[in-house]
């Protein structure tokens, strides 16, 4: 037996016998409950005719009413007896044949009394969402029990917005979805609440990189072995700190990224150059039909790409390795009476003397090149002439190579 229905038995002789003189209908019905060891019902199988069959309907609908006892018996000891002469297995209710209308009187009778007494276990019944009070709003409908929630629509707190359907219990999170604060971004599924990590692979900032498991809090590295590949330096993970912790593809530690790369300078790439770390350009002399000289690669924005020089006296000439020019010119054939080398021809003719600025047209005249020059903080352009030896330029001008790998200059 309960101790509901022990309570409720209890309170319902004292008030009963109290209020009839032992002999009457008031003193039958407290003798009746107390003799039979505690059951307010009869057994359905034992009801027959007359006031006996109203006995019997009333016992296949009592499972609600006699909850009905026991949660006022729970909440409401002292009008527990006016439940009984109107409930109870006697009951005016039964009496008057409207066994229907009797339990739904039952049920929200529970559904009264569970409002003002939400954590009473003797009350929790219900049929849907509405029978619960605001402190388990929700219906489980194959109990037929409040609970705090079905769904994260039942949970409105900020605190705890998540249903866990095993507690069907309003939580702080059941997935990281629930977790807004950037702080603690993670939900840890055995907790139920937001935390800063579960893994080292949960924390984003270089310098706080290994998930500590006893806060669940990402903190900077101690030790290379927290860093997974990588290396801690200064309590910061860091990809390396030297080529041993690179891999083939990325055989290099750059010194100041601490990261690994294909190359750090032109010398690791063969015939390309270093581009950000990585090589390119490899073939874009042969690409670009070069075989000395300078080229470019739209790989490599803006990144000169060297195709060498020429030996055997060659001189690198438009990207081609050529003899060095064996004619001569006769200045005294020339129009101005002045000879030159001339890089497209590769050979000396005749050239203008006094070559036009290229102040404004960036352009000079045939066996010239363009050059700019700075004085005093201002920019000016000029024609220089070409030359292979200084015996090309005039003598208060020297014959320097030009910039990359060229076997010819001009007179500067």
């Amino acid at each position: 037996m309960s101790v509901f229905k022990r309570r409720a038995i209890c309170a319902a002789c004292l008030l009963l016998c109290a209020c009839g003189n032992g002999t009457g209908t008031g003193g039958g019905a407290g003798a009746e409950l107390g003799a039979d060891g505690g059951s307010l019902w009869p057994d359905a199988a034992t009801a027959s005719g007359g006031a006996g069959g109203g006995a019997g309907n009333a016992a296949g609908g009592a499972a609600i009413c006699e909850q009905y006892l026991d949660c006022a018996a729970d909440t409401n000891p002292a009008g527990l007896a006016v439940i009984i002469a109107a409930y109870g297995k006697t009951g005016s209710c039964w009496a008057q044949g409207d066994h229907e209308l009797c339990e739904s009187a039952c049920h929200a009778g529970i559904v009264a009394l569970h409002q003002s007494a939400p954590h009473s276990e003797a009350c929790n019944r219900c049929e849907q969402d509405s029978d619960c009070p605001t402190a388990l709003p929700a219906c489980d409908a194959q109990r037929r029990a409040c609970v705090e929630c079905n769904t994260d629509s039942n949970c409105h707190t900020s605190s705890a917005p998540a249903c866990d359907s095993a507690s069907q219990a309003c939580v702080e999170c059941t997935t990281n979805a629930h977790c807004t604060n950037p702080v603690k971004p993670v939900c840890d599924g055995e907790a139920r609440s937001c935390v800063g990590c579960l893994q080292s692979s949960d924390c984003k900032s270089p310098g706080q990189a290994v998930c500590d498991p006893a806060t669940h809090g990402c903190r900077g590295c101690k030790n290379d072995s927290e860093c997974g590949t990588g290396a801690c330096e200064s309590g910061t993970c860091v990809e390396c700190t030297t080529d041993a912790q690179c891999s083939s593809a990325k055989p290099h530690c750059n010194p100041m990224l601490r990261a690994c790369v294909e190359c750090v300078g032109d010398q690791e790439c063969g015939a390309g150059v270093c581009f950000f770390g990585s090589c390119c350009g490899q073939n874009a002399c042969a690409t670009n039909g070069l075989e000395c000289g300078l080229t470019a690669d739209l790989a490599c924005i803006f990144a000169p790409i060297s195709c060498g020089a020429c030996g055997g006296g060659k001189l690198c000439v438009t990207g081609q390795c050529l003899p060095s020019p064996t004619n001569t010119c006769n200045p005294a054939a020339c129009p101005e009476k002045k000879c030159g080398y001339v890089p497209e021809k590769n050979s000396y003719q005749c050239v203008s003397k006094y070559p036009p600025s290229c102040e404004s047209t960036k352009k000079c005249g045939t066996g010239y090149r363009c050059a700019s020059h700075e004085f005093n903080g201002t920019k000016y352009y000029d024609c220089e002439q070409y030359c292979v030896t200084q015996a090309d330029c005039p003598a208060i001008k020297q014959c320097k190579p030009l910039n990359g790998p060229t076997s010819y200059g001009s007179c500067q």
